[in-house]
């Protein structure tokens, strides 16, 4: 199906004009999922249009795999820096780590030291991290996984005394994904120690 211009006219169509938001995301992963400039033309124009926030993440999202295409790479890095939408910025960031662009490491670093509501761009970019596979990546992830940069986790079961944060588990994802298991102990190790102080 990849390349199939009138199935990409048409779920082009849909991503436009189809009145069901969750419809009009579907369109966009299934347009992420074709290749080719027809494709990443129209997700750039959906980007450009729609102003529901989950609409947007799904676009987003679905030009995370337009590798080589250097207007979807400046369009997600335009999103990640700004847009209205906290979840379609989120999701901008973690497709930088799959782009592994040369300017990713940065526009990371700066919005883990942004403030976001629950540190929602954070946890997002450092997860992306994880992705990104930059040794250069393991100080910064080694220094949010100690004291003094925790953010009260609800916990998953309701249980009290789950101290776990956020942060932590975003850590322990990167950390185990692209760095290796000594690092990942060792962080797990640090992050139960300040979790309980």
């Amino acid at each position: 199906m990849k390349n199939d211009e009138e199935v990409i006219a048409a779920l082009g169509e849909t991503l436009r004009n189809d009145k069901a938001w969750g419809v009009r995301a579907t369109a966009a992963d299934t347009l992420g999922q074709l290749s080719g400039a027809s494709a990443s033309k129209l997700l750039l124009a959906a980007l450009d249009s729609h102003d529901a926030p989950w609409v947007r993440e799904h676009v987003v999202n679905a030009l995370g795999n337009f590798k080589d295409d250097a207007a979807v790479v400046a369009k997600i890095n335009s999103v990640a820096k700004q847009d209205d939408s906290y979840r379609a910025r989120a999701a901008a960031l973690q497709a930088l780590g799959h782009l592994k662009t040369p300017d990713t490491l940065a526009t990371l670093d700066t919005a883990i030291a942004a403030d976001s509501p629950d540190g929602f761009l954070r946890n997002a970019a450092l997860r992306s991290l994880g992705s990104l596979g930059d040794d250069k990546a393991v100080p910064l992830l080694l220094q949010w996984s100690q004291g003094g940069h925790q953010q009260p986790r609800k916990a998953a079961e309701g249980q009290p005394g789950h101290h776990e944060t956020d942060c932590c588990l975003s850590h322990r994802a990167a950390l185990s994904r692209s760095y290796g298991r000594h690092l990942c102990a060792r962080w797990t190790w640090r992050c139960h120690r300040h979790s309980r102080a």
